[in-house]
């Protein structure tokens, strides 16, 4: 399963599509060799990303940032990423990380009080999920 949770997305031909701005212009993102028919080309690295350069503004019915919570045992949550069964809460509370290391989860910190947890999509209570339109001219 692949979820977008965060990020810039463009909807293009009424898909959505990882949005990214470069000094060349703009470019969609896909991991669908598929998309090769709607114009994006192959890129060499170490991942199978597939690119579409130079795309107009115009092109595109929605340039958006992403962001997803989640509720897990009754708190609020950023999401970072949903990984097959689970998915990345993360947080920025001492009180947190020391109340789920005492039950047994397994808190990771990624920063100074930056912390994550992996949680099994099972025991997730909701999940809310904003669109935030960019303002045309301010995209990038």
């Amino acid at each position: 399963m692949n979820i977008h949770t965060t990020g810039r997305y463009a909807i293009f031909r009424n898909r959505e599509f990882e949005f990214e701005c470069h000094d060349d212009g703009f470019w969609l993102v896909s991991d669908d060799p598929n998309d090769v028919s709607l114009g994006f080309s192959e890129v060499s690295g170490a991942e199978k990303r597939y690119i579409m350069k130079n795309v107009a503004l115009t092109q595109l019915s929605l340039v958006f940032q992403k962001a997803t919570y989640a509720y897990y045992d009754g708190c609020k949550f950023k999401v970072s990423r949903i990984t097959g069964s689970l998915m990345i809460l993360n947080f920025s509370s001492i009180a947190l990380s020391r109340r789920y290391c005492r039950r047994g989860v397994n808190v990771m910190q990624y920063n100074r009080q930056d912390y994550y947890m992996y949680v099994p999509l099972k025991d997730i209570e909701r999940i809310e999920q904003e669109w935030i339109p960019c303002v045309p001219g301010e995209v990038c």
